[in-house]
């Protein structure tokens, strides 16, 4: 309770008012300092924070840009994924090409190897589907020997043109004969090369799985660079959602614990609260009056008239 002596009426209830009021706004910001200095420490952590996301972000750029590594790539995992895919996967493909390649001439090369002379003319063209002249030269040698088979039964062996069609069928012979090596040596240097393409694609492709290893564990250091700079980035934005959060509770309306039940009011007739002095006053003025009445009636004689001069009784 709040009391407010003054001569003017107007004046106490005013400054009791206005005390109550004061109290109760004094009040209300020491209840709200705690929030205000924990509102303050929030902001210049979300300052430091954000500062050292921005130099994080510069040394991931700088890191990136010297490292030529795409932005869009996540991790190591996802490097290694994607330059596997561009340099490993076609070059593993050649070498499994070339393999079966191989395998196929040499397992033609073997199986005609071991035929015998007559069984090899007649597998050549069928084992080596691209050869061209052979098959040429064979029909020319099947039409020399029908003439020369039809000639032998008219002529004898000694006439001009059965000595002619046995010079014939022997030349077309010995071409044939000359033609099945060239088709064996063909095959021969084609599975010669096959192998060195092999030997040659397995060197390629263990150097690029070693670039790549090479490239993911450089590219180790942009990452874990990345990886400090999305921890930070968290950590900023769970500190900025805590000042937010803050900054929203403290414009809500709140209390101060302190409640003013009623206003002061313009009293209608001058109010004392009990003031030491004024008990004081009001002991002193009744004991003066008693004694007065007691001292009147003590020094008044018997038989004495009052000022209407009438007796007492």
């Amino acid at each position: 309770e709040i009391a407010v002596r003054s001569a003017d009426a107007e004046e106490a209830a005013t400054i009791a008012n206005a005390v109550a009021e004061a109290y109760r706004e004094s009040r209300f910001n020491e209840s709200m300092e705690p929030s205000r200095r924990g509102l303050l420490g929030l902001k210049e952590k979300l300052q430091q924070q954000s500062e050292q996301v921005s130099r994080l972000q510069a040394e991931v750029d700088e890191v990136r840009t010297r490292m030529t590594v795409d932005q869009s790539i996540s991790d190591e995992g996802s490097l290694r994924a994607m330059l596997e895919a561009d340099r490993i996967a076609p070059l593993s493909k050649l070498l499994a090409d070339s393999r079966a390649e191989a395998m196929v001439v040499n397992e033609r090369l073997d199986a005609l190897r071991r035929l015998d002379s007559d069984t090899l003319r007649q597998s050549v063209t069928t084992l080596v589907p691209s050869e061209q002249l052979l098959p040429q030269l064979q029909a020319e040698l099947a039409r020399v020997e029908q003439d020369l088979a039809s000639k032998t039964i008219e002529y004898s062996r000694d006439h001009p043109e059965v000595r002619q069609l046995t010079a014939v069928q022997e030349r077309i012979e010995q071409q044939i004969e000359a033609r099945i090596r060239g088709v064996l040596v063909g095959l021969d240097s084609q599975a010669n090369a096959y192998q060195d393409r092999v030997k040659k694609l397995t060197e390629q492709l263990d150097e690029a799985r070693r670039d790549v290893r090479s490239t993911v564990s450089a590219a180790g250091e942009y990452f874990q660079k990345k990886r400090d700079l999305e921890s930070q980035q968290r950590v900023r934005d769970a500190v900025m959602l805590r000042v937010l959060q803050e900054e929203v509770d403290a414009a809500l309306p709140k209390s101060s614990g302190v409640e003013i039940v009623q206003t002061a009011e313009r009293p209608l007739h001058p109010i004392s609260r009990g003031h030491p002095l004024d008990r004081l006053l009001i002991a002193a003025g009744f004991f003066t009056s008693l004694i007065g009445l007691v001292v009147r009636r003590v020094g008044t004689p018997a038989g004495a008239t009052n000022s209407h001069g009438s007796a007492a009784a």
